[in-house]
């Protein structure tokens, strides 16, 4: 059952996996069994069901990666961006090269900027401005969340801190040209 639901969530038949992990779990208490189904529902947008399981399954298994991965994943859905910076950390501290992290960071910081020129266009620049500060934060610096914080900062008339953004961005990625242009 265990490994028919992975075969299925590769294959986005959440519904069906879950039908079959759950049959796994009801078979005994395996770290692997809660990961798998954690993350079937966090590819389905369900964070809290994906919570309750990917903390069972660091609690049985605490230094596996992936798992603490996957619930770094599921907490940005619960609003708890905090919670899920320490657990990325946690789990780059296990293993470094955790595929599923790099993922993790790169997608979750793209899709904080994305959010961040929503707010920006309701003009909503307190919520843009934190998405950007998320989205810095989640991937270890990251150039284009600088420049367009910087540009946040521009239009709440905060020269100071969007400068000190523009600078970083550049520091970041020496060929930003719109932070030299918005430098200038």
């Amino acid at each position: 059952d265990w490994d028919r639901g992975r075969v299925l969530c590769r294959q986005r038949q959440f519904a069906e996996a879950l039908t079959v992990f759950d049959r796994a779990v009801a078979t005994g208490d395996w770290w692997r069994f809660y990961r798998d189904r954690g993350e079937t529902y966090v590819r389905m947008q369900r964070h809290a069901a994906a919570l309750d399981d990917l903390d069972r399954a660091v609690a049985l298994a605490p230094d596996e990666a992936d798992a603490v991965t996957l619930r770094a994943e599921a907490l940005p859905g619960l609003g708890r961006r905090a919670d899920a910076l320490q657990a990325a950390q946690r789990a780059a501290e296990l293993d470094p090269t955790n595929h599923e992290l790099g993922w993790f960071r790169r997608h979750g910081a793209e899709d904080a900027v994305a959010q961040g020129w929503d707010f920006i266009r309701t003009h909503d620049l307190r919520a843009a401005i934190e998405r950007y500060t998320w989205a810095d934060e989640l991937a270890g610096g990251y150039a284009e969340a600088r420049y367009w914080r910087g540009r946040a900062y521009l239009q709440q008339n905060d020269s100071r801190r969007a400068l000190a953004d523009f600078e970083e961005a550049i520091h970041l990625d020496p060929h930003d040209v719109e932070s030299y242009r918005r430098i200038d």
